[in-house]
């Protein structure tokens, strides 16, 4: 185990406490100090790319019912995914 002698303090507001705790539980990592820490530091993409995922296959799931609608979330959210996928990238 690394010793991580240094206490780092942020201040969130509710909502964005709400959002990395949601965050947190879809990564299956163990403490939000784990996530942020990750997610600072580059390894918490992953969770976000499954996080759009998932959107993507709901639209799809809806596709039939309202196809321009769900259309336009699916572009929507294959946007999100890319410029994920691209922040990633320049982070190399």
């Amino acid at each position: 185990m690394v010793a991580r002698p240094n206490i780092v303090k942020v201040r969130l507001s509710d909502e964005e406490q709400e959002q990395i705790d949601r965050m947190l539980k879809k990564s299956g990592l163990a403490s939000r100090a784990d996530y942020m820490r990750r997610a600072a530091l580059g390894g918490a993409t992953n969770a976000a790319v499954a996080e759009t995922i998932g959107e993507v296959g709901i639209a799809l799931n809806r596709f039939g019912k309202a196809p321009q609608k769900q259309f336009e979330r699916i572009v929507s959210s294959l946007d999100r995914l890319v410029d994920i996928m691209q922040d990633k990238e320049g982070e190399r």
